[in-house]
């Protein structure tokens, strides 16, 4: 953004500006050496973080299969997404991925991202991600999606 103002105030607004959002905080250093050393960040890692992904990238999974069931798709190897070939859906539907996505934000509150944005073999695929979300959401989700392309 744009700051206009006296230059006192403007190099006042650029020194806070430096130091509290391009470095981090004493505090936060010191939080982050703890969670480098003693591995504790390799036991969050472990006890919680891939168990938690691996547990929501198979519901999703499931309910994928069981939702959408004309939908291809294949267990991720190592993303937090499904990229779920919806042809058949958006053939019917005659829309593209990308008006698709913008439809179903608009109807079902759900948000996924047009496969074309990843480039032309993309194309009527949607990316869905499973990582920042419980299983509940996850199914809601997919539902949504079930009920608007049905």
């Amino acid at each position: 953004g744009y700051a206009l103002g006296p230059p006192e105030i403007i190099d006042a607004m650029e020194k806070l500006k430096q130091y509290t959002s391009l470095a981090p905080s004493t505090p936060s250093q010191i939080g982050m050496i703890k969670f480098l050393s003693d591995g504790i960040k390799e036991r969050y890692l472990r006890d919680i973080v891939i168990p938690t992904y691996k547990e929501r990238m198979e519901f999703m999974g499931e309910c994928i299969k069981k939702h959408l069931p004309e939908a291809k798709t294949s267990r991720p190897a190592g993303a937090f997404y499904y990229f779920v070939d919806m042809t058949r859906y958006l053939s019917r539907m005659q829309v593209s991925d990308e008006a698709f996505c913008e439809q179903l934000l608009r109807r079902k509150n759900v948000t996924v991202i047009p496969g074309s944005f990843f480039g032309k073999g993309g194309g009527h695929h949607v990316r869905m991600t499973f990582v920042s979300e419980p299983k509940e959401r996850i199914e809601l989700g997919v539902k949504a999606i079930a009920e608007y392309v049905l």
